[in-house]
């Protein structure tokens, strides 16, 4: 009786396989950049915020209401 046939994969050998870990790692470097710049995004972002409560809490306040006493 015959074993089992294996499943037969593409012949593409040790190219596919450096080839694949090419376009891996393009996409890591991509993703690191991606990410590099969200984050410097959020950081101008969280500055600007930070800006605007600083002229906020430095305006005059307003006077409080006199006491009805």
């Amino acid at each position: 009786m015959a074993a089992p046939a294996r499943p037969v994969k593409a012949g593409c050998g040790r190219l596919c396989i450096l080839l694949m870990r090419f376009v891996m790692s393009e996409t890591q470097d991509e993703k690191k950049a991606r990410l590099a710049q969200a984050l410097r995004d959020n950081l101008r972002r969280r500055k600007a915020q930070s800006r605007d409560v600083a002229r906020e809490g430095t305006e005059p306040a307003p006077a409080p209401e006199p006491s009805k006493d």
